[in-house]
C-alpha cells in the first residue's frame, strides 16, 4: 500500500512537472518578495519576516505578515467557529516540513490583502518562481484547487486536483470520517437572547444546567457570519448560574460579559449562535 501511494506521489509531481511546462509555469517575473523566520498557522496560512524586497511592494523590509496561500484550500485546523476537519492536521504537518526553516519567496496577484487583512500570495521554496507550495499541496491530495480571491494559475490548480483525485491522494482517498464524536457536556441552557436592539442592546444569556462547575476559558459563541465572542481566561460558571453577553462595550463581571463590537451582531432576519468547547467541538446552538 505504501508503495502503491509512494508510486502515485511521484506520479503526480511528473505530472505537476509536464503541467508547468505545458503552461508555462511561471510565465511572470520571478517573485519580488523574500521572506524568513516562517511560523505555520495552519495548511494554507503562514507568518513571515519580510527580509528583501525587489522593486514596489505593499510591504516593506521587517514587516512581519500573514499570508494566506491563494488558489487553493486546505482543511480547517484553526478556524473559530468551525470543528477540524478531515485532512486539516496533515496538511498543516506537511506545510510545517515544506517552509519552516526555510527562505520562501512570494509572488502577488490582482488582490493582495484578504478580508483578514492577510496578504494573499503564491509562496515558493525559489527565488526563480518554480517549486510552489500552492501548487504542491494540491497535486499531493492536500488541498483542493480553489478560486476565493485570484485566478492566475487557476487552470494549473484544476489540471493538479483532477490528478490527485484520480490518483485517490490524500483528501481524495477512501476513507471514513475521522472526526471524533462530540463528548462535550451538553448543559447548557440559552435561557433569553435579545437581537432587536442596537450594540448595547444586543445580548444573549446562558445557564449551567450541570451540577458542577464549567471552565469556559477559551470557549467560543459564533454567529453565522463567524463573529466570534471567546470567553476570557479563566471564566468559571459555577453550577445553575447564568452569564449575559452583551455584544457591546463594559466591565466584565462574574454575571456579564461584554463582546466589545462597535456595531450589532446578531441578523433580525434570522441567526444561529453556537457555542464550542475550548477544543473547538459543537456543544450547543440556537437558533431564531
Amino acid at each position: 500500500m505504501r508503495k502503491a501511494a509512494l508510486l502515485g506521489l511521484f506520479i503526480t509531481l511528473v505530472g505537476l512537472v509536464l503541467v508547468f511546462e505545458v503552461w508555462a509555469l511561471p510565465p511572470y517575473p520571478p517573485p519580488t518578495i523574500a521572506a524568513n523566520d516562517v511560523r505555520v498557522v495552519d495548511g494554507d496560512t503562514i507568518d513571515v519576516l519580510i527580509t528583501n524586497i525587489t522593486g514596489t511592494a505593499p510591504v516593506s523590509v521587517g514587516d512581519t505578515v500573514r499570508v494566506r496561500y491563494i488558489g487553493m484550500n486546505t482543511p480547517e485546523t484553526k478556524h473559530p467557529c468551525k470543528p477540524v476537519e478531515y485532512f486539516g492536521k496533515e496538511a498543516s504537518a506537511l506545510n510545517v516540513s515544506l517552509v519552516v526553516s526555510k527562505t520562501v519567496y512570494l509572488e502577488l496577484d490582482a488582490k493582495i490583502w484578504d478580508r483578514d487583512g492577510r496578504l494573499l500570495a503564491y509562496v515558493y521554496l525559489d527565488p526563480q518562481g518554480y517549486t510552489m507550495v500552492n501548487a504542491l499541496l494540491v497535486a499531493m491530495g492536500f488541498a483542493e484547487g480553489a478560486a476565493y480571491h485570484n485566478v492566475r494559475y487557476m487552470k494549473v490548480f484544476q489540471e493538479l486536483e483532477d490528478a490527485a483525485k484520480k490518483l485517490k491522494l490524500g483528501l481524495w482517498a477512501p476513507h471514513e470520517d475521522s472526526l471524533l464524536p462530540v463528548e462535550s457536556e451538553r448543559c447548557f441552557a440559552w435561557v433569553s437572547f435579545q437581537y432587536q436592539a442596537s450594540k448595547n442592546g444586543e445580548y444573549f444569556t446562558l445557564q449551567n444546567t450541570c451540577d458542577y462547575a464549567m471552565d469556559l476559558t477559551g470557549w467560543t459563541v459564533c454567529d453565522n457570519s463567524s463573529h466570534t465572542f471567546t470567553f476570557p481566561w479563566g471564566f468559571v460558571l459555577s453550577p445553575n448560574c447564568q452569564v449575559t453577553i452583551y455584544t457591546g462595550v463594559g466591565i466584565n463581571t462574574d454575571e456579564k460579559l461584554y463582546w466589545g463590537l462597535e456595531s450589532s451582531v446578531w441578523n433580525d432576519a434570522g441567526d444561529t449562535a453556537t457555542l464550542r468547547n475550548a477544543a473547538r467541538e459543537e456543544v450547543d446552538s440556537y437558533s431564531y
